[in-house]
């Protein structure tokens, strides 16, 4: 199983941190522009860790 990208992107980011945050850092680390458009997309809020991040992109019992 290959690691998730949210948690490769997020590694070494001080968290909890605020959407604006990641995203700025996700921007920095080099994401692509799908991810920095999911990232944008998220509800702007604390997340507390890199799974809290992900769990927000792709929540449970959705598509995929």
């Amino acid at each position: 199983m290959k690691p998730d990208p949210i948690e490769s992107l997020l590694e070494g980011m001080p968290l909890p941190a605020r959407r604006d945050e990641i995203v700025e850092h996700a921007e920095i680390e080099g994401a692509d522009d799908d991810l920095l458009a999911a990232l944008r997309a998220l509800p702007d809020r604390e997340y507390d860790t890199a799974d809290d991040v992900g769990e927000s992109l792709h929540p449970a019992g959705g598509p995929g």
